[in-house]
């Protein structure tokens, strides 16, 4: 990927710097150089799903954490990077629809997880936001084939990397967005993480500890809806 590699070189030495002493940060730089801008464009005729990973890569490779939190205060270059983020969640999103392949939908979930493992990036994109491209999806590719991660293909060995991002993403996503929760029912979740908490299907610790966690949001999401149907009925 060449932009990938280009943004790596001109960020590199820069991550955790804002602001240099005598000058502005690398992505302001890129900013006024109108990258996020063009990004956006980019992706709006982007037709090669390589080539939306390789835009969504740069872009991420851009917003490390101490590039991304001098944005927050920043209302036009705000607007202009978080447009960015949504058109690229957006032509990752598409890609998983034209071509349903685990390539296309990784990258959905590697790209939406940068955003969803800490609250500390909603300012550019936020649970709300993947949730409203996923539920605008009729046919739920991304949504579906991360819930079949549940069932990794590898076992008992290490769970692939594959495995552990989408978990980890949905998990994010069901902590905060309660439709996301029945949505991932709705898709056969709950038999899967039966079989994970019953050893049928055998997992590291750590892709356990996070499915354990997946499984208690989607009980207590169900269980609710049980209680307050019963409650309507009764009244």
């Amino acid at each position: 990927s060449w932009l990938a590699q280009f943004v790596a070189r001109f960020l590199e030495d820069d991550v955790f710097r804002l602001e240099t002493a005598s000058g502005p940060s690398r992505l302001q730089l890129l900013d006024g150089a109108g990258f996020a801008t063009c990004l956006a464009a980019s992706l709006a005729t982007c037709r090669r799903a390589r080539t939306t990973r390789a835009l969504a890569d740069a872009l991420l490779r851009t917003l490390y954490d101490g590039h991304a939190q001098g944005l927050a205060g920043s209302v036009a270059p705000l607007r202009r990077w978080r447009k960015a983020a949504r058109a690229t969640l957006g032509a990752l999103l598409k890609a998983t629809r034209t071509a349903p392949d685990a390539d296309a939908c990784l990258a959905f979930w590697r790209f939406a997880d940068f955003f969803l493992l800490t609250r500390k990036r909603d300012f550019l994109l936020g649970p709300p936001d993947v949730w409203a491209a996923l539920d605008a999806d009729p046919d739920a590719a991304a949504l579906r084939w991360a819930v079949a991660q549940l069932e990794p293909a590898h076992q008992p060995a290490e769970v692939g990397s594959e495995a552990k991002t989408a978990v980890m993403a949905i998990t994010s996503l069901a902590r905060v967005v309660e439709p996301a929760r029945f949505r991932m029912v709705a898709l056969g979740a709950l038999p899967r993480l039966a079989r994970i908490r019953d050893g049928t299907v055998r997992v590291n610790k750590h892709f356990g500890s996070t499915a354990q966690r997946l499984h208690k949001l989607l009980v207590d999401a169900v269980q609710k809806k049980a209680a307050k149907d019963k409650d309507r009925k009764g009244g």
